[in-house]
């Protein structure tokens, strides 16, 4: 007697282009932010005259911030990672099911990440000093607040729309 067939597990679905992109985007969000701010608030200084590290001292962090930019990114990281499993079907946002709903989420939680980002190191690059690695853990804990609280009043929105709709 011939054994049974195990039921093959279902290949995963495709995400769509529109997810795929806000996922990137989310990212790219997370890992390129204290980049781009940490140059515009050393140049903003300079061009006012105020003393900063010299962009020699800075070239000789960059293997450490590199190391590092993972680790600012990782609130954006696990976001984009809910996103992927809920996009796949593998893990629900709630009841944000449609796919609007879910890029809305994503959408809030990764633009007040961004927004709480700028908020907390604005201060700390403007006076910089290398013992900020230490508290590290600290910073990234207080902005991932601001992406949670996105996230949460991005949910908020897609509950009060749909119950509006109704």
């Amino acid at each position: 007697m011939p054994l049974p067939e195990r039921p093959s597990a279902a290949a995963p679905a495709r995400l769509a282009a529109a997810d795929r992109v806000l996922l990137g985007a989310t990212v790219a969000a997370g890992v390129a932010t204290p980049w781009a701010l940490a140059i515009g608030v050393k140049a903003h200084l300079e061009s006012r005259g105020v003393p900063t590290w010299p962009w020699s001292f800075v070239a000789r962090w960059i293997a450490v911030s590199l190391f590092l930019s993972p680790f600012y990114a990782a609130p954006f990281f696990a976001l984009a990672a809910a996103a992927w499993l809920a996009a796949s079907g593998r893990m629900r946002l709630g009841s944000a099911s449609a796919p609007g709903e879910r890029r809305a989420v994503v959408l809030c939680g990764a633009a007040c990440g961004v927004a709480g980002m700028v908020h907390v190191l604005l201060p700390v690059f403007r006076e910089f000093h290398p013992i900020v690695i230490l508290v590290l853990p600290l910073l990234v804990a207080r902005y991932a607040a601001f992406l949670a609280a996105g996230a949460a009043v991005g949910y908020g929105a897609v509950r009060l729309l749909r119950a509006a709709r109704r």
